[in-house]
């Protein structure tokens, strides 16, 4: 017999069965892996709580001390008053967030539980906007509102913006927030940045009441020196003030910062708080580039429309006094050390535009307690009377001033130049012919 015509060797022994490759089953798998990174990425954030908005947990060491968020500010602070009910605010711009503590024992025994709601770079406008948020949160029994002079300034045509009332914050905005805080890039950063901020020499940071400590400033003047941090705020405020409107009213009358600091007066009389206005502690390097740019005469007319307002709403049955801090004191003359000085510190400011705990202390002491803290500070401007006779502007002082600072009147006059508006080229005239 012949044999067959192929080798049964040629045949494979077995045969391994293909398995179609699964698309939904890879999609699945893909998805449910995504989805676990994700929740170990959000559970991380939430116990991390750059925001302080789950607490969870805190660690010293671990997530104790929290970075100070550039972004969503407002409504991480209204998270906190929410969480806390404090029944003391403190308002206004960063001159307040960094320079009144709302830990400081005199709130203590005051009998108050204060937080600072204080916000960078706001004006009038948005105090009174947090303020209204407040208020629906919390009982507000006392509230220290910082003013700021250059805040009042208005062009004749200008148009001022008010945010709606109860806009800031609310219950769905706080689960925004915790959202916002374990699911999204800044969350995550945020969160990476705590972590780090617990062994940094200097983090940029905030309490859990609110207030910034501005650490951050102690690295660079041991790093840069005093003079640097005060000469460059010189120059920018120079630079700034050149640019801002002469005058406190429009051109058809209104002055929306007064109207609206009026509405705060009228919201707290209506809840019983008592309210503290303060006019800062502003550097005497403050003062003389008011008085180069002919603006202390406006300044000084301001503060008597503050004391006639205050005045007013006494009348009217608000619990208000205006403190005036402002002045050629001796805090306000502290000297700044020398150029490449890299040692010496100043004591009461971290540059001429904010002043420093150790001055805040002083002025809550005086406002809280009532102590007399150091001559002409913290003087109570009760009617438009008082501004003229302060002694912290008497010419005196000033002169004690400069006796105390013998550089500053070089220093300010020394960034003016750089700061004058550019004028533009004369055209000449040509004749005709």
């Amino acid at each position: 017999m012949n044999p067959p015509s192929h080798s049964i060797a040629a045949e494979p022994a077995f045969r391994t069965p293909v398995r179609a490759w699964s698309r939904p089953r890879y999609l699945r798998q893909g998805l449910w892996v995504f989805l676990a990174v994700l929740a170990g990425a959000a559970l991380w954030a939430a116990l991390v709580d750059p925001y302080r908005v789950f607490r969870l947990v805190e660690r010293p060491g671990f997530n104790m001390v929290k970075p100070r968020p550039d972004h969503d500010l407002a409504q991480i602070k209204l998270a906190a008053i929410d969480r806390l009910k404090p029944d003391a605010l403190i308002l206004g711009n960063s001159r307040v967030e960094v320079g009144l503590d709302p830990h400081h024992a005199s709130w203590a025994e005051a009998g108050l539980n204060a937080y600072s709601l204080a916000l960078p770079g706001v004006d009038i406008a948005t105090s009174r906007a947090v303020l209204n948020d407040a208020y629906r949160i919390t009982a507000v029994k006392r509230l220290v509102e910082g003013v700021e002079f250059l805040d009042f300034l208005v062009g004749p045509n200008e148009s001022v913006p008010r945010l709606a009332d109860g806009g800031m914050y609310s219950r769905l905005k706080l689960q925004h927030l915790r959202l916002k805080a374990a699911l999204t890039l800044a969350g995550q950063t945020d969160a990476f940045m705590t972590l780090l901020a617990q062994r940094s020499e200097g983090p940029k940071s905030m309490t859990d009441r609110g207030f910034n400590p501005l650490l951050e400033y102690r690295k660079i003047a041991r790093a840069e020196g005093y003079y640097a941090m005060f000469r460059q705020r010189l120059q920018e405020n120079a630079q700034n003030y050149v640019k801002r409107p002469k005058t406190l009213q429009k051109r058809d009358g209104s002055k929306p910062s007064f109207e609206m600091l009026d509405e705060i007066l009228g919201w707290a009389r209506r809840h019983g708080t008592r309210v503290d206005l303060v006019i800062y502690p502003y550097h005497a390097q403050i003062l003389e580039l008011f008085r180069h740019l002919d603006m202390l005469p406006l300044f000084m007319d301001w503060k008597k429309q503050l004391a006639a307002q205050v005045q007013a709403a006494r009348a009217a049955g608000t619990d208000v006094r205006l403190w005036d801090f402002s002045g050629y004191h001796a805090y306000a003359c502290e000297a700044v050390p020398a150029r490449g000085d890299k040692s010496s510190v100043v004591a009461h400011y971290w540059e001429s535009g904010h002043f420093k705990k150790e001055l805040g202390d002083l002025m809550l002491a005086r406002m809280l307690r009532g102590a007399q803290v150091g001559e002409n500070f913290g003087i109570a401007l009760d009617a438009p009377d008082a501004v003229d006779s302060s002694p912290a502007f008497s010419a005196a002082a000033r002169a004690a001033c400069f006796e105390a600072y013998p550089g500053m009147a070089a220093e300010v006059e020394s960034v003016l130049p750089a700061a004058a508006p550019a004028r533009p080229p004369a055209v000449a005239t040509v004749p005709k012919a």
